[in-house]
């Protein structure tokens, strides 16, 4: 499933936001709810898209919810393969952001690989912009390649791209079983994440604003990355 806001001045320059729309279960072929993996990440792509649908960028954004991630990332292989138009700048990943125990700091985790700057920089500008906006989340950057989810498929075709997700030390105890539906999410803590992934993703985007006067400029990035 696609979707896409095509840039006004850079539309060549594509940035990808990404979440898998599959789940899987001891039971896969009659009950795999899939509450946090990942209907949240589903969720939060598609509220971000209806968000910034009404904002006009630069370049292009694209948005995806690929299927077949649980079974051996079988959308995102094929789609990174053989892209659609434009280059593509930068990927960011949404998988697992529902669970957080009660009462516990929110740790989450941006995965790149060692030492990539393009990767880095993504995951930098994630927690920036947490910072910036002070959204309450404690974001760790962790280097080390984790290849379980569909930003593993771009990083083989040698794009720019970063897994963001829940605490692994904390994640959902309901974790690929038939438990995992949507009484067992922290709901009340589920937004921060969400909203935090969307303010990098507007960063990333090249965001067109109007100043008070005269015509419109290219938004600068009130964050360093």
């Amino acid at each position: 499933m696609f979707a896409q806001q095509t840039g006004l001045t850079q539309p060549d320059r594509v940035f990808m936001l990404i979440a898998h729309l599959d789940s899987t279960s001891p039971s896969p072929s009659t009950l795999a709810p899939g509450a946090d993996d990942n209907a949240s990440g589903s969720v939060a792509l598609l509220t971000i898209a209806n968000i910034l649908r009404q904002y006009q960028f630069g370049c292009t954004l694209r948005y995806a919810l690929f299927t077949g991630e649980e079974q051996g990332y079988y959308g995102s292989i094929a789609y990174a393969s053989d892209p659609d138009p434009g280059t593509i700048q930068a990927v960011l990943n949404l998988d697992m952001l529902g669970y957080n125990t009660p009462n516990s700091a929110a740790t989450i985790e941006l995965h790149t690989r060692y030492a990539n700057g393009g990767d880095l920089a993504i995951a930098y500008l994630f927690r920036d912009v947490i910072s910036a906006y002070q959204i309450p989340l404690t974001p760790q950057v962790v280097q080390d390649g984790l290849s379980f989810s569909d930003h593993y498929p771009f990083w083989n075709q040698g794009y720019s791209a970063i897994l963001a997700i829940e605490d692994w030390d904390d994640h959902t105890p309901y974790y690929h079983t038939t438990n995992d539906q949507l009484e067992n999410l922290n709901i009340p803590s589920y937004p921060t994440f969400p909203k935090a992934a969307l303010a990098t993703f507007a960063h990333m985007g090249c965001l067109i604003e109007a100043p008070p006067t005269g015509p419109s400029t290219l938004y600068l990035p009130m964050v360093n990355h």
